[in-house]
């Protein structure tokens, strides 16, 4: 096995040019030629520095959230969790404060770690435990979890991708 950091799109184009045999991300857009299935889901989760006045709260809101620095990173050009942030500060009606956009998930936390900002992140990430960095859960009407799904080539007839695809099913089942 050959890990490679890819986004959504370079997965794709991987996927498709017989690079890559499978890749796992979040919110794949829908492909006739791909198989998309999803292994698990996690709760969101609000990373703030210790010193953050909402630390005190055992959760906290996008409201709380409201003109808050906040540091993403987007998925573009496809769409991903930035883009269900913005929405959700939208239906919520607070205010979205864009500090940063940085291309991953350890960048994030680590600006958060500096006192840079707030971020909203998977449940998982907090096992990321930076000197400075508290985790509260996201209470979200529309904002509560995301999927973190495995993709491959639906016509590819390997016996070692099969295998692998039934190892992460049976990892999905015992997740849930």
């Amino acid at each position: 096995i050959e890990l490679h950091h890819l986004s959504k799109v370079q997965q794709i184009e991987a996927l498709r040019d017989r690079r890559i045999t499978v890749g796992f991300n979040r919110l794949f857009p829908r492909e006739s030629d791909l198989v998309i299935e999803t292994v698990l889901r996690e709760r969101l989760v609000v990373g703030l520095y210790k010193d953050h006045r909402l630390c005190k709260q055992r959760e906290i809101t996008l409201r709380d959230m409201d003109a808050e620095p906040l540091i993403l990173y987007p998925n573009s050009p496809l769409p991903g969790l930035a883009q269900q942030v913005a929405s959700a500060f939208h239906r919520e009606g607070a205010r979205m404060n864009v500090a940063q956009s940085v291309e991953d998930v350890l960048t994030c936390v680590a600006l958060v770690a500096g006192g840079f900002g707030l971020c909203i992140a998977t449940e998982s990430t907090a096992s990321l435990q930076l000197p400075g960095v508290v985790y509260r859960p996201l209470n979200c009407r529309y904002l509560k979890d995301i999927e973190l799904a495995c993709i491959h080539r639906r016509d590819d007839p390997s016996p070692i991708l099969a295998t692998f695809v039934d190892v992460v099913r049976a990892f999905s089942k015992e997740w849930q």
